[in-house]
């Protein structure tokens, strides 16, 4: 079973390698060689603004250069938006334009808010995994075990396409207060997130 899950990786990325100039890369002027694009400096202390390479003008906040580098933050962006062509299209660019525009923002910090499970139940004083605050600024909490794919991530990615495409975010998820988020975006998140851990990423 581990072979064919490795299989299908090393298919996967193959595939990614080849489809993914044509597919998630419109911009030429997008600086490709990493040299261009400083990375985290870990002689500063605090938290530091990065630039996430492969994207025009997506950035990432990080608390300190030991957690999700750039690259992989790349990866996963790039891995999402090609499920969601995918699997949702993309034909006015609209998820396009908002990634290539993201701000997130990694934190330690806990923050607790009034808000809907996945399946649209209301909450208060619920801990919050991920928040989107604009349709181009995510705030993602740090978990124990510091790997994009075990993060909000993907969920509050998925946010931020429903904003670009119909202006609402849905917040209650599969609840029936909003629309937008259905079945398959949920399932959509556990798929991404599932690749994501298997890519150790």
């Amino acid at each position: 079973m581990k072979s064919v899950i490795m299989l299908f990786f090393i298919t996967f990325l193959i595939m990614m390698q080849s489809c993914i100039h044509d597919s998630i890369i419109y911009n030429r002027n997008i600086a490709y060689d990493n040299s261009q694009i400083p990375d985290c400096n870990p002689q500063e202390l605090g938290p530091q603004m990065i630039r996430i390479p492969g994207f025009e003008i997506a950035w990432q906040i990080v608390p300190d250069c030991f957690h999700f580098s750039r690259k992989k933050t790349a990866i996963a962006l790039s891995i999402f938006y090609h499920h969601w062509v995918v699997k949702f299209h993309d034909p006015h660019q609209r998820v396009f334009h908002a990634l290539n525009n993201i701000l997130i923002e990694w934190s330690h910090a806990e923050k607790y808010i009034h808000g809907y499970t996945e399946d649209g139940v209301l909450r208060d004083n619920g801990r919050a995994l991920g928040l989107t605050l604009t349709p181009t600024i995510v705030w993602i909490k740090i978990p124990n075990t510091p790997q994009v794919c075990k993060t909000g991530l993907i969920h509050e990615l998925v946010h931020v396409a429903l904003l670009a495409n119909n202006q609402c975010g849905d917040a209650d998820h599969e609840g029936n207060q909003y629309y937008g988020w259905s079945r398959d975006h949920t399932e959509f998140i556990d798929n991404d997130n599932m690749l994501l851990c298997g890519l150790d990423i």
